[in-house]
């Protein structure tokens, strides 16, 4: 048979081969580092408006700890109050710019997949972020006062 040689311009055919976009090694760490660096600027800036209201959410997350009676939290070292405001300031960025981190994993690994594993991929893109807020709630709201 004849063989065809792959290019950005070959059609692929109906929609259930690769994306039609043969890139070098290079074109691809081009991407990667463009995606990546979209992420972590979506860090950088939730980060910072995250530590901006660092307090109310400290006080959100704290508030069963308070409710089953425990008023003073206790500090072992000079700088914990510091790293614990950080690290609060840290996970609540990440909550919020999960969105656009996973936007851009998938724009990234999307044109390497069948249209047969998009499809397949979709309900768990959906599904992921509501389980999480639903388990997290659940802990929040269920387990902790349960606990404490």
């Amino acid at each position: 048979g004849r063989r065809i040689a792959m290019t950005a311009e070959t059609p692929v055919g109906d929609g259930t081969e690769i994306d039609a976009s043969k890139m070098p090694l290079l074109d691809h760490l081009v991407e990667l580092r463009s995606r990546l660096l979209k992420s972590v600027l979506a860090l950088a800036v939730a980060f910072g408006v995250c530590f901006y209201f660092v307090k109310p959410i400290y006080t959100f997350l704290v508030a069963p700890l308070v409710a089953a009676g425990q008023s003073k939290l206790i500090y072992t070292q000079l700088f914990e109050a510091f790293f614990v405001e950080l690290k609060v300031a840290l996970f609540a960025a990440f909550m919020l710019a999960f969105p656009v981190i996973a936007n851009q994993l998938w724009k990234f690994v999307a044109p390497g997949l069948y249209a047969k594993e998009k499809r397949a991929l979709l309900p768990f893109l959906l599904a992921t972020p509501l389980l999480f807020t639903a388990g997290a709630a659940a802990a929040y709201f269920g387990a902790v006062p349960v606990a404490l």
